[in-house]
């Protein structure tokens, strides 16, 4: 027991240590305001819905995080990225039993790129250190009037937990991320990671930036879970690309 307490005394010195060296940032964004809706089921007999009221992330959510990086020399960098997503009307959790449910990652930066693992953003949309979505004049504010995964393609979601994702170094202005879920939600749902019990996801895109011009072609898979109610795989390819006037 002795030995025990003095490796664990050695062990949190050692992250004091760390915590102390790094650059550590504390981030945040309130969102909220007054919203009034009419919805109109284009059915006989059918009312329209008028709602007026208090909604938190009317343009872009409600967040607070922290994120934190450290040189390792040589070129080598590891950090993190611990971000919440909330309610501003009322406090609760963007996401139920997830802390911080817009990302949980930790990564390692060199010459080689970048790879990071943990809870992030996938590649079509515009959540996190990853999410290329940002072609769309939406992006994924608005609520669901311009959410971004109804413009680039149904099936996916936002972020998926257990994802190993690696970004390269940029080529004459070409960079490929590739991504891949062993399991996308380990709240919900049993089956062991990155077998055929549960709903995975992988993606790859290559982007390239000309000063105002952006451009993306990239493709994606969620293979879900082999059960009695399993669906086909779910494929999106897409390339697009914008330019900046100002």
């Amino acid at each position: 027991m002795f030995k025990k307490s003095l490796a664990a005394v050695a062990v949190l010195a050692a992250f004091a240590g760390s915590a102390y060296a790094a650059d550590v940032t504390m981030y945040g964004r309130v969102d909220l305001g007054l919203r009034f809706t009419n919805t109109d089921a284009d059915k006989a007999n059918v009312d329209d819905v008028n709602k007026f009221e208090m909604v938190s992330g009317n343009y872009t959510g409600s967040r607070f995080g922290v994120k934190g990086e450290e040189d390792l020399g040589n070129g080598m960098k590891v950090g993190f990225v611990l971000e919440n997503g909330f309610s501003a009307d009322d406090g609760n959790f963007g996401t139920a039993d997830k802390l911080f449910d817009r990302q949980a990652s930790l990564h390692l930066k060199g010459s080689f790129g970048e790879v990071a693992f943990g809870r992030m953003g996938i590649l079509n949309s515009t959540a996190g250190t990853f999410g290329i979505g940002q072609l769309s004049a939406f992006e994924t504010g608005w609520g669901d009037v311009g959410n971004q995964n109804l413009i680039w393609g149904a099936g996916f979601g936002s972020r998926y937990d257990n994802m190993v994702t690696y970004q390269s170094p940029k080529f004459a202005g070409m960079q490929a991320t590739a991504q891949y879920s062993f399991k996308q939600n380990s709240v919900s749902g049993s089956g062991n990671e990155g077998t055929s019990k549960v709903d995975r996801y992988a993606g790859l895109a290559v982007t390239g930036e000309y000063g105002p011009l952006q451009m993306v072609g990239a493709y994606e898979l969620t293979k879900y879970a082999n059960t009695k109610d399993a669906h086909d795989e779910t494929h999106a390819f897409y390339l697009g690309g914008n330019y900046d006037l100002q």
